[in-house]
């Protein structure tokens, strides 16, 4: 019987204009386990270009509720992983953006996304974008996204941007205008 509750923990600290950290925890204080962890770190040297990297790890959810079950190896519900995203322009036109998921406990790729956006002149934009995602233990599915979208009309093809949004951390829209600077812009 568990006397206390979890104790949740996080910070978040941004070293300098271009480089910031992030902590996250759930620690059980009866057992001194650690339930959740999340960590990293994530750099931005300019508009349009991030790199990130993260260690997360999640305890398997039976453990959690009961600290004596014994979890088999093979039928551990937990997860350990490490994730690299990031966005980065190629020149004035051509942007590449991706994600990499490993799992520390499973030693193989959980997700991958890879992508190219080209920005027109003015009034258009094209990418494509290619995701291939783990379905079980041993099996993977690969989607691919095509968008040409028209400034002001919308895009024709399959919309990958609610994907690339949600999964690769730091992603900026490349159609978005540039805001103006402020000094108070680190502030919210």
């Amino acid at each position: 019987i568990r006397s206390k509750s979890d104790y949740l923990v996080g910070a978040q600290a941004a070293l300098t204009d271009k480089l910031s950290v992030r902590f996250d925890g759930q620690f059980n204080p009866d057992f001194n386990e650690r339930n959740r962890l999340s960590t990293g770190v994530r750099w931005e040297p300019k508009r349009l270009a991030s790199v990130s990297a993260w260690y997360r790890y999640h305890r398997d959810p039976r453990q959690i509720r009961d600290q004596d079950y014994e979890v088999k190896p093979e039928d551990d519900q937990g997860r350990e992983q490490v994730t690299l995203a990031g966005q980065w322009p190629l020149n004035n036109q051509w942007y590449a953006l991706g994600r990499y998921d490993y799992s520390l406990k499973e030693s193989r790729s959980t997700q991958s996304i890879l992508g190219l956006e080209y920005k027109g002149n003015c009034c258009w934009s094209a990418r494509v974008v290619l995701q291939r995602y783990a379905v079980a233990r041993q099996e993977a599915n690969t989607a691919v996204f095509f968008q040409l979208e028209l400034s002001g009309l919308g895009g024709i093809g399959s919309d990958p941007m609610s994907l690339v949004r949600e999964r690769v951390v730091g992603y900026q829209d490349i159609n978005t205008p540039i805001p103006e600077k402020t000094v108070f812009e680190r502030y919210q």
